[in-house]
């Protein structure tokens, strides 16, 4: 799979994943955080469309472990694109291109910092049911869809 091909599976993610911790209701008074977090318990019940559908049917925290795997992966291979190949010169590879793909790395990063805060914020809201810490995630999760939504027009472009 080619590098645009592989941001727009990650992308699709982080915007899934975003859209559904915006779409909880802000409190939570039945104390079943695990259910909570995936639509499922009693205080959701009319707040979300339908239960979530984090991929494979996994919960936040595994949907934000793969999310950081590939945007790990995804930096990896970027960083290895800027680099010229043995009988490249560096040259060879436009600035701009390799301007861009240096803006988009440090962006993952960013990203990649998002994704540490919103798991800290899921293990916290999980430990304790506080709303405080489902507050953090929520903000953590809008702060990620600004972050790849403004990365995802220099990727495609790639």
């Amino acid at each position: 799979m080619n590098l645009p091909d592989r941001w727009r599976e990650v992308y699709g993610l982080a915007v899934r994943f975003a859209d559904e911790i915006a779409a909880l209701p802000e409190v939570c008074t039945c104390g079943d955080a695990a259910a909570h977090l995936v639509g499922r318990c009693r205080c959701c019940a009319g707040h979300t469309a339908e239960a979530s559908t984090h991929p494979g049917g996994g919960t936040c925290s595994s949907t934000l472990a793969e999310l950081k795997a590939d945007f790990s992966v995804l930096c990896e291979d970027l960083g290895r694109f800027t680099r010229p190949s043995d009988g490249e010169a560096a040259g060879e590879m436009g600035l701009e291109v390799r301007r861009g793909v240096f803006m988009a790395l440090s962006d993952l990063r960013q990203i990649a910092n998002d994704l540490d805060r919103a798991s800290e914020s899921v293990v916290g809201f999980l430990r304790t049911c506080a709303m405080a810490d489902l507050s953090r995630l929520k903000h953590h999760a809008a702060a990620l869809r600004t972050h790849v939504e403004r990365v995802d027009p220099r990727l495609r472009a790639g």
